[in-house]
């Protein structure tokens, strides 16, 4: 069964639960995107952390303070997907604690434990730039354009990260 955490409320790991998403990108746009991600995510047995404050307007520094503690917890958990998408903005919009996160995330060392997915839409300012530092620092990693396919590549990476969870935790027998 898929949770969903949204900030402020941090997560608190369950017996049972799956792997974690942390849904990374732009928080303060107009574009809810993380809504539709939650929800393409809900039959994924997966825990969401949606960085997102629903009804809390940005109002100052303590809400950008809470806002970055939250986020920056959540991100070192050490089982983790995290998925970046880059919708389509003003280019005055941009939001740059996302461009920091990803850049963060592609030089941290790899873990099987960790998976990064990437999407950019066509018309995001940085497009350009986010292609050049993910061809350089992980030739690997597919960008995607589209926030459905970027939410598809995430859920194969967390099927992927269950199946070696549930092989870890299986039952042991005693004779």
């Amino acid at each position: 069964m898929t949770r969903n955490i949204q900030a402020p409320t941090y997560y608190v790991p369950q017996l049972g639960d799956g792997p974690p998403v942390f849904l990374a990108g732009d928080v303060a746009g107009e574009q809810d995107w993380q809504a539709q991600a939650g929800a393409q995510l809900a039959n994924a047995g997966a825990v969401v952390l949606n960085p997102r404050q629903a009804g809390v307007p940005d109002t100052g520094l303590a809400e950008a303070s809470q806002q970055a503690a939250w986020a920056c917890q959540h991100r070192r958990l050490p089982t983790l997907v995290m998925l970046f998408w880059f919708p389509r903005t003003d280019p005055a919009a941009v939001a740059v604690t996302a461009l920091l996160e990803l850049g963060a995330e592609l030089i941290r060392p790899r873990s099987p434990q960790r998976r990064l997915v990437v999407g950019a839409a066509p018309g995001y300012p940085c497009r350009g730039e986010i292609l050049l530092q993910i061809a350089n620092e992980r030739p690997d990693l597919v960008v995607h354009h589209t926030l459905d396919r970027v939410i598809a590549a995430a859920t194969q990476e967390l099927a992927a990260l269950g199946a070696g969870r549930r092989a870890r935790t299986a039952p042991v027998r005693l004779r």
